[in-house]
């Protein structure tokens, strides 16, 4: 019985191996079994590759918050231009900007376009 069961055991690693599942990545010695060690060496390369994939995860996610926090003061900067030159527009429109005249006679044109 103790044969029948390992030469199953060899025969599902096979299998495995053949279907390229996990038993076939952590058999590193390919004699169909996978020992303690071999597991625990498997599992620590897990951990390793884990562990770039995700700092360089991070590194990525660091430089797009980088590049966004950058386009979000832009667009506050372009915001508070836009609105200091319609505020410009109207009161160039409102008092006129061509033409002389002292403040007095702009302020009651104004209130005539009003």
């Amino acid at each position: 019985a103790a044969a029948r069961d390992a030469r199953d055991s060899r025969a599902a690693a096979a299998a495995a191996r053949d279907s390229g599942s996990l038993g076939a990545d952590a058999d590193a010695d390919g004699d169909g079994v996978v020992s303690v060690e071999e597991l625990e060496a498997y599992r620590q390369q897990v951990d390793e590759y884990t562990q770039s994939a995700y700092d360089k995860y991070q590194e990525q996610l660091r430089k797009v918050e980088e590049r966004v926090q950058k386009q979000r003061q832009e667009l506050a900067q372009a915001l508070q231009e836009q609105k200091e030159l319609e505020e410009e527009l109207v009161a160039d429109s409102l008092y006129g900007s061509e033409g002389g005249g002292d403040a007095a006679n702009k302020g009651s044109r104004a209130c005539v376009v009003m």
